[in-house]
């Protein structure tokens, strides 16, 4: 019961977590719940259910890296409207080759916007 009780359950919190095994990428998003699914594009927070509409029609399995910024960073300017600016984003990717996370610079970011 004590699930449902406001104040005993700190740790109830959504993931997206990704990376590359042998098997090639992965996306998995974690919810309060504690279960888990594997996604090959998801959204948490924010403008969630309207994003996952722009991603479900949008994303491809052939997409880029870049075709993939110009898409996260269209929707949330859709979505947030006058909310939106560059600094409200962080972007991450991880390399297949390398198998290192890379930081997407603001200056990239901002690019993208315009």
């Amino acid at each position: 019961m004590t699930t449902q009780s406001g104040g005993l359950r700190p740790f109830g919190v959504a993931l997206l977590i990704a990376g590359i095994d042998e098997d090639g990428k992965k996306l998995f998003e974690t919810d309060p719940t504690g279960l888990f699914y594997q996604y090959k594009a998801s959204v948490i927070g924010e403008g969630e259910t309207e994003i996952e509409k722009i991603l479900y029609k949008e994303y491809k399995d052939s997409i880029t890296l870049e075709e993939g910024l110009k898409v996260a960073v269209r929707a949330l300017k859709k979505v947030l409207d006058s909310n939106f600016n560059a600094d409200r984003i962080d972007a991450a990717f991880i390399s297949e080759k390398t198998k290192v996370m890379e930081k997407v610079s603001r200056d990239k970011i901002s690019k993208l916007l315009k």
